[in-house]
């Protein structure tokens, strides 16, 4: 996806401010918490309102619990539009509202990390997903998982722990899935698994059998994918068309049920990797709370990966400073940095910063490491039964297992 060019004010990229279910905080009355939420609300290329629709229902739920100590939480939201301007007209605004934490702000559009660095200035907190390549070392950035490295390191797990020992990497003409390619060679040659990288452009391969021809030649035995959603339905099907009937891996950050769709038959038995649970893991109580939650506080967004990223975000937050007297940016910030006990909200795994380190020194970010790997199964993708995993030490008992071989 490429971002339109459109000069917006901040008038028009921003949403009409506070929003909130007035029924679900009645009976509150303390001074209200004000978070701060960004996303694509509305847009040309690409549009994502089941974020609002997330944040917006773990507010109202918590709100109708009783909110945080008897002070109602907030939600001021901004509409990106998906445009690189009105996304940085967003985080001044957010900014300006004084908010005391940003949950999952999606900045896509942005690339130069402009919308986020703002908020980091203001020296306002963010629970993210881990995108881009910056929030990966901001010290504002505090990952709600295991960021766009859990995603690539849990691909290359999923097959190799299933034999895998030659390896494509099949990934779109892009910045960032040119750096996921090189996050899963890091990852292989760890680990002294062959690997070769192949490069989807449509422009010049319609159909994608070129693509498909090189990845699945030589022996290969798994084929990662880092392309974008139109693509992957060519691409697989491509491959399936030559003959391909090894494993192949994508992250759930493109594989998104309106993909599952497209592909049909083809997708039967793809591994799909996520930062979260799924939204299929009924038996999660997370999963299930969110989808009662988007059941009695939305307004019909269905389920999805960025509304259960927004919910869950929300939930992590309130989690964290229920202790607190006073919560203000400084005092989220210092709460984060200090979790020294697991906090467990069921959609990810357990969650603490203080003490823990990064498996890769040059992300020091991403210390919350798990990922949970699903298949898909008859048009929707099942959770494994191993729930959340580390696929960086997944990786490791690899390479010590050859060591030691």
């Amino acid at each position: 996806m490429t971002a339109s060019a459109l000069a917006l004010t901040a008038t028009a990229a921003c949403s009409s401010g506070t929003s909130g279910n007035a029924a679900s905080s009645a009976g509150l009355t303390g001074q209200p918490i004000i978070i701060g939420g960004s996303g694509p609300d509305t847009g040309q290329v690409f549009n994502a309102p089941e974020q609002r629709e997330g944040l917006q229902a773990a507010v109202d739920s918590i709100n109708s619990a009783g909110g945080i100590n008897g002070r109602p939480l907030q939600l001021e939201y901004c509409d990106g539009k998906f445009d690189p301007n009105a996304e940085i007209s967003c985080a001044r605004k957010l900014a300006a509202k004084k908010i005391v934490v940003a949950i999952d702000p999606f900045f896509a559009a942005d690339a130069s990390d402009t919308a986020y660095k703002i908020l980091d200035d203001a020296g306002i907190p963010q629970i993210t997903r881990g995108t881009p390549v910056g929030r990966l070392t901001s010290t504002k950035s505090y990952l709600l998982s295991s960021g766009a490295p859990g995603w690539f390191y849990g691909e290359v797990a999923s097959l190799v722990n299933d034999g895998a020992r030659k390896i494509a990497i099949l990934i779109s003409p892009s910045p960032s899935a040119q750096f996921a390619s090189q996050v899963m060679a890091r990852a292989l040659d760890s680990i002294g698994v062959r690997h070769t990288t192949v490069v989807f452009d449509p422009k010049t391969d319609p159909t994608g059998a070129t693509a498909a021809a090189k990845a699945t030649a030589d022996g290969v035995q798994g084929v990662t994918l880092s392309l974008t959603n139109a693509a992957i339905p060519v691409v697989v099907s491509a491959m399936r068309h030559g003959g391909y009937t090894g494993e192949i891996a994508s992250c759930s950050c493109s594989f998104t049920p309106e993909t599952i769709q497209a592909l049909g038959a083809n997708a039967e038995g793809i591994k799909v990797v996520s930062q979260i649970a799924f939204s299929t893991d009924t038996k999660n109580p997370g999963v299930s709370q969110y989808l009662s939650d988007l059941k009695k506080f939305g307004a019909g967004a269905p389920p999805k990966e960025t509304g259960l990223f927004a919910w869950s975000g929300v939930k992590l937050f309130a989690a964290v400073v229920k202790p607190l007297d006073k919560i203000d940016a400084a005092s989220v910030t210092k709460a984060l940095n200090t979790m020294t006990a697991p906090v467990d909200i069921g959609t990810v795994a357990p969650w603490q910063i203080a003490g823990k380190k990064p498996p890769v020194p040059e992300w020091p970010r991403v210390v919350n490491t798990s990922v949970q790997i699903g298949v898909v199964r008859n048009g929707a993708i099942q959770p494994s039964d191993e729930g959340f995993i580390n696929p960086f030490a997944e990786l490791r008992k690899v390479a010590v297992t050859k060591a030691g071989g």
